[in-house]
């Protein structure tokens, strides 16, 4: 599952969480192995027109937060990182980087592969996915260290991907920009009470109110 959180500038209707499923094949967690990749492009472009609908409605890309769990995660990863928009955010609860291997190469978004996926090009060159705000977004990412299913070798490996390969800076402290990473000691394939604060708080920081909440 997948959520899109938007903040208005307005205080008469200033926020708006809109959940939406998603659904691809998941073979393995392992970094660009025997992935369904048609299923991840189509999710992808399904929720890119989501959010060109929001931005259509009148809200500024930069102030939507796209946010997931498990599969939900990966979805908002792979969206938000290669979406031609500029995002606020993205927040990833448990989970993992998806299609990491078409993450560099010759520049084309998720939506751009999928409307020519047919045409059979994509296995022919080396795309490049990562939109050029992809080092500068903010990321939240919590994990469970004790995740069965998505474990935290999974996790570490996406987030030193991104780091090593996709130049994209870890965050401590105030910073916004960049990826804050947390591992989560005893929490398996859920979330906790600590997690759900430190992300609350997360989402204050990178998408402030412009006037008081009505």
């Amino acid at each position: 599952m997948v959520g899109i959180f938007a903040r208005f500038t307005d205080a008469v209707a200033h926020k708006r969480c809109a959940l939406h499923h998603f659904r691809f094949d998941i073979h393995t967690f392992e970094l660009g192995q025997n992935e369904d990749e048609k299923g991840l492009l189509e999710s992808s472009k399904k929720l890119s027109d989501l959010i060109s609908a929001e931005v259509d409605s009148g809200i500024s890309s930069e102030r939507i937060i796209l946010g997931g769990f498990s599969q939900g995660g990966a979805m908002s990863l792979l969206t938000g990182l290669t979406s031609e928009r500029k995002l606020g955010g993205i927040a990833v609860l448990s989970g993992f980087l998806p299609l990491s291997n078409k993450l560099k190469g010759v520049s084309a978004t998720s939506s751009q592969i999928y409307d020519n996926y047919e045409a059979n090009f994509i296995s022919l060159l080396p795309l490049q996915m990562l939109n050029d705000h992809a080092k500068t977004i903010p990321i939240f990412w919590g994990h469970g260290a004790d995740d069965p299913l998505v474990r935290a070798e999974f996790a570490t490996r996406s987030v030193k991907f991104l780091k090593t390969q996709c130049d994209i800076s870890e965050t401590d402290g105030e910073a916004l920009a960049g990826l804050k990473f947390k591992m989560y000691p005893k929490l398996e394939h859920s979330s906790s009470p600590e997690e759900l604060s430190d992300l609350k708080s997360w989402l204050k920081s990178v998408i402030p109110n412009s006037k008081e909440d009505a």
